[in-house]
């Protein structure tokens, strides 16, 4: 009897689906619905004139891309759906991005909601908060302090990096300092030149080149982790608990020590 009655309740769901996709159909053929009223705008549009060196942007549905800009200006473009409101203010030599709506659901949506901020060329330090939304940057950063929730990060070079993710994919090109905390989520560094210390649940580690001056960590539940280049007065601590560990000319008397944990994963430094 229980079985019958879910078999009516999906049969009546399916027809009421396929009923409101015909009608959407219809009008769009009628044009009476145009797909420009899915797509994102451009919302905002300043100039910055006031001076900053530290870039603070807290969102719950936002990506951030930081470009270089063409005419040495400092600009912010918003793209959204919807003429959110978005506050955008320099405060203490702080340009102040908050754009805190929820983010809509919509049918039938194209683009993404997303801050464009073109900089001139000089350091900046980087403050994110954000709950849903990529973070990229083509724009050389001091001093990085990124929580996010969901989104993938992609950065130029940096010097202090430090990042609380829950889940999303973190790619650098180049760090002095790095320091991640990640739940799910491959993990990709490019250049590593002072210090490291990561902590991940589940994804794979990969480390182009590496050189520390003080001990360093890296903690693995799960995932791969493979170091392609190191300095030679390193000496890897290794262990795992499920998986294979090849470590090729390990220093045992290097002047600095990376320790690695994993519980199932390869190990692999070359």
């Amino acid at each position: 009897m229980v079985s019958r009655v879910l078999k009516i309740i999906s049969i009546i769901l399916l027809s009421l689906l396929i009923i409101g996709l015909c009608i959407v159909f219809i009008l769009l053929l009628n044009n009476k619905i145009s797909f420009k009223s899915f797509e994102s705008k451009l919302i905002y549009d300043k100039n910055i004139t006031d001076f900053f060196d530290t870039i603070k942007v807290s969102t719950k549905s936002l990506d951030i891309q930081l470009v270089k800009s063409n005419n040495n200006v400092s600009n912010v473009k918003v793209y959204d759906k919807k003429d959110n409101e978005i506050s955008v203010k320099v405060e203490d030599k702080t340009l102040i991005i908050d754009s805190n709506k929820n983010k809509s659901w919509c049918f039938l949506c194209f683009g993404k909601n997303k801050a464009v901020i073109s900089l001139p060329e000089k350091e900046y330090n980087l403050i994110v908060n954000s709950t849903s939304g990529d973070i990229e940057s083509n724009v050389d950063l001091n001093d990085v302090t990124i929580v996010a929730t969901s989104g993938d990060i992609e950065l130029n070079k940096t010097n202090d990096f430090v990042a609380t993710v829950v889940s999303g994919d973190i790619e650098v090109k180049e760090a002095h300092n790095l320091v991640i905390s990640s739940t799910s989520g491959d993990i990709e560094i490019g250049k590593i030149n002072n210090s490291l210390e990561i902590e991940t649940t589940s994804g794979d580690i990969n480390i182009e080149d590496l050189t520390i001056d003080k001990n360093s960590s890296i903690r693995v539940i799960s995932g791969d982790i493979d170091i392609n280049k190191s300095s030679s007065n390193i000496y890897f601590d290794a262990k795992v608990t499920s998986g294979d560990v090849l470590i090729d000319n390990n220093n045992r008397h290097g002047d600095y020590e990376l320790k690695i944990n994993a519980k199932s994963g390869d190990i692999r430094v070359k």
